[in-house]
């Protein structure tokens, strides 16, 4: 029977694997310990002057914050401004600290997808290899890298969500877990109202969870369903607030066609086909060249099969988590969360599928074969970070020579894809001015416009006007061979 062939393969592995493995997974994020702040969005968030938050007002600040984000530009997030806003306050200006969180939300993160495979029985050899990929993934892991990225707080609490409404339906007698998904759900729905897209599985992983019917267990505990759905109906309330009072500055949104292509696009990217191909392929045969070995009992209803439970809420994950960011044009990789866990959990049931038909030293050439794509997936990842620290080391060198120069003037020049970024040059000055110096003395000048300050800085080594020499050159560490560095022009 295929229960009981998956069943001898679906044992729980110890809480101890789990930490280890979830330290070492994070362990790829270490290089980013030596990367100074960025210049992308960590100039608005690690200055606590700027919202003029204290440990007094905090709760007021959050709120304050959070009203005047859904006023201007409509998103209601205020657990994530919670988040950033306590960083603030614990890290100050120390961007070690700030890395370090990152770096242990990844941990907890690869924790929270081990519990939940967990959960699901599925093979522990794979659990890992799933949940290396959910962290490592090149599309996915800005969240580890950048600050202002809320699906770094937002992936823990979702999983947990997942896992205790699992829990929920397998201790039906004890209401404990139910209030605990509804509080993890509510944290979700505060970091990012999409989450709102985890409900259907939710209440899959309720409803079948346990040994008993779907039925049985609407019929015993059938009122707690309240404690998912009115949590959820709060982006609902938030989407239909912005449809009857619409401002300019709000996002706009409308479904088109066109908007599934493009999350298509990333979701796909997001999983990492070309990678994982040939561990798929190799688990795919083994399936079809032992299909012999198994035999379904069709006395049994489809609730009992051990794999109904995981495979549906995978696939409820993957249409919901992606028909959610329909209504948005605009698309990011991280956009691909939650649908890319659904693709990571079917990933999972697969190679514990797989597994359990093959001797020992097939099963860990299967292994190896997915670990030579994670290790493939995981170079690309360094070669990020690295790219990433290369690029703002120059500009923090610029920053504090001006900071020990105090010019009268000083310009940075935006522009083609050699000079600086728009964004680089409006949080050079967030940094400029909330380190305590004058950001009058900044102007931010495009590459055709002929500068008159005393000092100009550029990207590329092409003279910004004829009356400018070099003053100095800040090359890139040595990793960063291919990231130009930056130039410092005095006005002759």
């Amino acid at each position: 029977m295929i229960e009981e062939t998956v069943d001898r393969r679906m044992v729980s592995f110890p809480l101890w694997f789990m930490l280890l493995a979830s330290v070492l997974i994070s362990a790829l994020f270490l290089p980013t310990l030596a990367t100074p702040f960025d210049f992308s969005e960590d100039g608005c968030l690690v200055y606590r002057d700027i919202f003029h938050v204290r440990y007094d007002n905090f709760c007021t600040a959050v709120m304050r914050q959070t009203i005047s984000e859904f006023q201007h530009t409509g998103p209601f997030r205020p657990v994530v401004w919670a988040h950033w806003y306590a960083s603030s306050l614990i890290h100050g200006h120390n961007a070690l600290a700030y890395r370090m969180e990152r770096l242990i939300c990844c941990a907890i993160a690869a924790f929270c997808f081990l519990l939940l495979l967990r959960e699901f029985n599925i093979n522990p050899i794979a659990s890992t290899l799933v949940a290396t990929l959910a962290c490592w993934s090149t599309a996915r892991s800005e969240i580890w890298l950048y600050h202002g990225m809320p699906e770094a707080y937002g992936m823990p609490y979702a999983l947990i969500t997942l896992w205790c409404a699992l829990r929920a339906s397998r201790n039906g007698a004890s209401i404990y877990w139910d209030v605990g998904a509804t509080v993890f759900f509510l944290l979700c729905l505060g970091v990012k109202n999409t989450y709102v897209a985890l409900l259907p599985a939710l209440l899959w992983f309720r409803t079948i969870g346990g040994s008993i019917s779907p039925t049985e267990a609407i019929a015993k505990t059938g009122f707690r369903y309240l404690f998912y759905l009115m949590p959820a109906a709060l982006p609902f309330l938030h989407f239909i607030l912005l449809k009857l009072y619409p401002l300019p500055t709000h996002f706009q949104t409308q479904m088109k066609i066109g908007h599934l292509v493009t999350h298509s696009h990333a979701l796909y990217t997001a999983i990492h086909p070309k990678a994982m191909m040939a561990g798929v392929v190799f688990s795919l045969v083994v399936l079809l060249f032992t299909r012999h070995k198994v035999s379904l009992d069709y006395s049994k209803k489809w609730f009992d099969d051990p794999l109904s439970k995981p495979l549906g809420g995978a696939i409820l994950l993957l249409s919901f988590g992606l028909a959610v960011y329909l209504p948005w044009s605009q698309s990011h990789y991280r956009y691909s969360m939650p649908a890319v866990w659904g693709a990571d959990i079917l990933l999972g049931l697969l190679l514990t599928a797989a597994a359990v038909h093959l001797s020992f030293f097939v099963r860990t050439c299967l292994y190896c074969v997915v670990l030579m794509g994670l290790l493939k997936i995981g170079s690309d990842t360094y070669t990020v970070q690295r790219t990433l620290t290369a690029r703002l080391i120059p500009m923090w060198q610029v920053l504090k020579d001006l900071e020990a120069r105090q010019p009268a003037s000083f310009a940075l020049v935006k522009g083609n894809g050699t000079d600086f970024y728009e964004e680089e040059c409006f949080h050079f000055r967030f940094h400029f001015s909330h380190r305590g110096s004058d950001k009058s003395r900044l102007t931010i000048v495009p590459r055709e416009t002929m500068p008159t300050t005393e000092f100009v800085i550029t990207r590329s080594n092409e003279c910004p006007g004829d009356r400018y020499s070099i003053e100095k050159q800040y090359a890139p560490p040595t990793y960063g061979r291919k990231v130009p560095g930056c130039y410092l022009w005095k006005r002759t």
